[in-house]
């Protein structure tokens, strides 16, 4: 039982599964190895009388097989540990360029608040740049670190009953900013009966988040956008509908994977990072739902996200 617990929290751990841990080869091969030694015993000593060959033929198999084994186990052990190098770099760069970016946007604001009044038009649109690219790079690491917490299948995913308006009104709060920078509208519209799904919350915002900060920002300027909510037998389905610059039917098969961006969308947002639409599906499929989409090129698009009803409102 302590071998299986320790199995367990090195899977979890590490975030890949139990049988391809290094110490469940280097099992996995010395079962094999001793398999084939029995089998090529009883086989040798069938055909042939002569002890010596029978006891030289088992011990070359042997060696054979013990030194494939260890060489895999080696292998598998050096991929684990340079997978968790990658990751713990990835956090510790991450927090240690996000706090003085942090100090950074609060300086920039207080520059704004204080010394307007005695800058140009062109201070201010530099000033107001710096800012920019400060949120691009701020929003860019918490990308790569949502990225790296998703990607770990390990993760401990809090699931809850969660009214789904309540936490669609609360991500729309969160873009109001930017839907006014961009001049945006946006129309909300939840079904008359409030919907429950089965999520972990966190998790839940992550994606709806994405999904519309992605139709803000492939929208045009005046544009529309129209999230509706709907019941679909035991899900939730939410749907962002945009008037944005749509998707090429040739890329809508890839537009999910990780660092993939369209023509379209490299031209209309340059500073993309491709991860969003990547981690939205990574954490749905976690949680038992999906994403799909409908696009057409200088139309727009329409983004579903599926959820897990909670059992308690099924009938």
């Amino acid at each position: 039982m302590g071998l299986i617990k320790d199995l367990k929290n090195d899977s979890r751990e590490l975030g890949i599964p139990i049988w391809k841990l290094p110490d469940v080869v280097l099992i996995a091969m010395a079962s094999v190895n001793i398999l084939v030694m029995i089998l090529t015993y009883f086989w040798a000593t069938r055909y042939d009388n002569d002890p010596g060959k029978v006891i030289v033929l088992v011990a070359m198999e042997a060696a054979i097989i013990t030194i494939i084994g260890n060489v895999l186990s080696e292998s598998a052990k050096q991929i684990v540990e340079t997978n968790k190098l990658k990751k713990e770099f990835i956090q510790i760069i991450s927090h240690q360029m996000r706090s003085p970016l942090t100090t950074m946007k609060w300086q920039i604001e207080l520059l704004k608040k204080k010394a307007s009044e005695n800058l140009n038009e062109k201070q201010v649109s530099q000033i107001d740049r710096i800012y920019e690219e400060n949120e691009r790079l701020t929003n860019m690491i918490a990308d790569i670190l949502n990225m790296s917490r998703i990607d770990r299948r390990s993760e401990h995913l809090i699931y809850a009953d969660i009214i789904l308006e309540e936490s669609t009104s609360d991500c729309l709060n969160m873009l109001t900013g930017f839907a006014k920078f961009k001049n945006i509208k946006i129309d909300f519209a939840g079904s008359e009966k409030k919907n429950k799904v089965f999520v972990d919350n966190e998790k839940m915002k992550i994606a709806i988040v994405n999904v519309i900060e992605n139709a803000i920002s492939y929208s045009k300027k005046g544009g529309k956008i129209k999230i509706t909510i709907k019941r679909d037998g035991d899900f939730v389905a939410l749907k962002v509908k945009d008037q944005g610059i749509g998707v090429k039917k040739g890329e809508q098969g890839v537009i999910f994977n990780k660092f993939y961006r369209g023509e379209g969308g490299k031209k209309a947002q340059p500073e993309g990072t491709g991860l969003g639409l990547f981690m939205t599906k990574k954490v749905l499929e976690q949680m038992g739902g999906s994403i799909s989409l409908k696009s057409e090129e200088e139309k727009g698009s329409t983004f579903t996200l599926k959820f897990i009803r909670s059992k308690k409102k099924r009938k």
